[in-house]
């Protein structure tokens, strides 16, 4: 009882501080956050780059084939975009001589029109690199909802996306360009649950995709995107004859056919017919796994990580932010299994960095308490004596 007492008390003051700071603080909008002039070492922003990738990865399709523009506005789309990302990217201050040379390199394939599987590999990996060095949290902090999912995508996406996603909603034919079908398997296939997020919550600019990053909670949107994945025409969950540990991360980031070759690695799956691992994979993403400690862990890290980014840019309302959600989405859940000291040491470096923010004391001050944070947390995950007997 003690021990959650001092939890709770630690969290209460948390929420306190975030919220007051909040409150003395300017609200600044979405549509006023300029894509050429944000500060993309803050991970919000640089959700935009990540996203581009993305759309790059998965739209590049449209523009290029056999090595010929197919549609020349598509293809200025793609050399425009492609060059935004690299300018964008060198522009800040924690840029990655690889991942710049990776862009360097997107930029080069584009205007050398090469074909649609060298595009996607490389977006991926880029994906990945950006969102690890920028912070970005690309899987849900919750185990989606989909029955929520579904009922927000009935109330909010039916009357251009049709009942089953098909593109064919009421409003359809007075949209241009129209609605995607995100029930088609050349679509779903090939794209990510982080990917559909991204377009619900940044928008999609130049068509009638609209942006519900302030209508909708982040659970609310992870659970629409999940859902989405379930509209692929021919989805057919099959239960397995055995058990295959895919992860809520590894569903939120991987494609269908990405999902599909691990399993043609699993000695017991790689028996399957093509057909029943494509019912495997649709059973898996039908019933969705709970978070696992590993992924608590790697929540607060990366809370705690962007908490320390915002603070370093000034911003000590978010900071404060990002340091309760960290606490409550990656650490309390898993506070019961830690052993007592461990815990105890957490809660005194949270209590002192929050301090430390709210105080303005030096950011190396500040650095030091989330090291060790973080330092804890991956010992966690090592050492077995970190958890309570």
């Amino acid at each position: 009882m003690k021990r959650h007492f001092i939890g709770y008390c630690t969290l209460f003051v948390l929420l306190i501080a975030a919220t007051m700071a909040q409150r003395y603080s300017p609200f600044v909008s979405r549509e006023q956050i300029s894509f050429h002039n944000s500060n993309y070492d803050l991970p919000e922003n640089s959700r935009h780059l990540v996203f581009l990738l993305q759309y790059l990865g998965n739209d590049y399709a449209r523009a290029v084939r056999d090595g010929l523009v197919i549609d020349s506005l598509e293809y200025a789309e793609m050399q425009n975009f492609s060059r935004t990302l690299t300018e964008s990217y060198s522009a800040s201050s924690q840029s990655n001589k690889r991942t710049l040379a990776g862009l360097t390199q997107l930029e080069k394939h584009i205007a050398a029109k090469v074909e649609l599987p060298v595009i996607r590999n490389l977006c991926a990996q880029l994906v990945g690199q950006v969102a690890q060095e920028k912070n970005l949290l690309i899987f849900p902090t919750t185990t989606p909802d989909l029955n929520m999912g579904a009922q927000l995508f009935r109330e909010n996406c039916v009357s251009c996306h049709g009942e089953r996603g098909a593109g064919n909603g009421p409003a359809a034919d007075t949209l241009h360009p129209k609605p995607r079908d995100l029930s088609a398997p050349a679509y779903l296939d090939f794209v990510t649950p982080f990917h559909i997020y991204q377009a619900l919550t940044l928008g999609i600019s130049g068509t009638a995709m609209p942006a519900f990053g302030e209508a909708f909670s982040s659970e609310q949107s992870w659970s629409v995107a999940f859902y989405v994945m379930t509209l692929r025409r021919g989805f057919a969950p099959q239960s397995p004859r055995f058990d295959i540990n895919f992860s809520l991360q590894q569903l939120a980031v991987q494609t269908n056919i990405e999902l599909q070759r691990s399993l043609s690695r699993d000695a017991q799956a790689s028996k399957l017919s093509t057909q029943q691992v494509v019912n495997t994979i649709d059973y898996y993403r039908s019933r969705l796994p709970q978070l696992s400690l590993t992924e608590h862990v790697m929540i607060a890290k990366t809370k705690w990580r962007q908490s320390l980014v915002c603070y370093q840019n000034g911003d000590s309302t978010q900071a404060l932010a990002h340091l309760v959600d960290g606490y409550m989405e990656g650490f309390e859940p898993i506070e019961a299994f830690l052993a007592n000291k461990v815990y105890l040491r957490v809660e005194r470096l949270v209590t002192e960095y929050r301090w430390c923010v709210e105080e303005k004391g030096s950011f190396d001050k500040a650095a030091a308490f989330i090291e060790e944070m973080i330092a804890i947390l991956e010992e966690i995950l090592r050492n077995p004596r970190m958890l309570r007997a």
